[in-house]
Formats: C-alpha cells, structure tokens, sequence
C-alpha cells in the first residue's frame, strides 16, 4: 500500500489543537484532507508520546547496498583468491547521472563475503 503525503509538525499542531478544541476526527478529516484514521493516529500518538515530532530512524543508514553485496559475492565465487581493492573498485556503482556510490570498507566487504 503506498504511503500518502507526510504532515507537517505545523500541521500537526493546529489538528491537535483543533481536536483538544473539542471538534471530532471526520470533520477535522475533512478540513485538512486526511483519512480519519490518519488523524486518529496522529492524535493517538500525542496521547502516549506528548508530542508531534516524529522519532530519529532506529539504526543508521546501510553501509553497503545489497546490488553492491550481489556483486561482491559473485567476484568472490568466481575467483576465491581476489583482492580487496578489485572488490571495492568492482562494488562501487555508476549512476545515471554520473556520479558513484561510496566505495564499502574492508569490514563490510568482509560481511558480505563471509556466506559465499
């Protein structure tokens, strides 16, 4: 199912407010042009959280893609006795528009190898 469009923090706060100024959630809905269940939950999350800000991502961004392991466990099958800087320079992709990703460390290359 596709995601809709984010609301923002000021949005967020005029529907709490508007829902604390007693107006129930399929007119707020309504006004804004959200689900009523969006709302529902915006307002759920307040109750238990006191806030409309939305939390900071669990872990960090990946370090290695998985198009980039795909790549690195294939030379590594073909060729057991590979170099570390042919895998980075072979795990390191070109995009449409030019530019390249950034080269995996020597850890990750090791993750993404240690199943081959």
């Amino acid at each position: 199912m596709a995601r809709g469009r984010n609301i923002t923090i000021d949005k967020c706060n005029i529907v709490i407010r508007t829902l604390q100024a007693g107006i129930i959630f399929k007119e707020v809905a309504i006004v804004f042009y959200y689900d009523a269940s969006t709302i529902r939950q915006l307002h759920d999350k307040f109750n238990t959280t006191r806030t409309t800000c939305n939390r900071p991502r669990t872990s960090g961004p990946k370090v290695i893609f998985d198009y980039q392991k795909k790549k690195i466990k294939r030379i590594a099958r073909q060729s057991p006795k590979f170099l570390f800087k042919y895998l980075v320079k072979k795990a390191i992709f070109v995009h449409t528009n030019g530019t390249t990703s950034k080269a995996p460390s020597r850890l990750y290359v090791n993750i993404a190898i240690r199943d081959v």
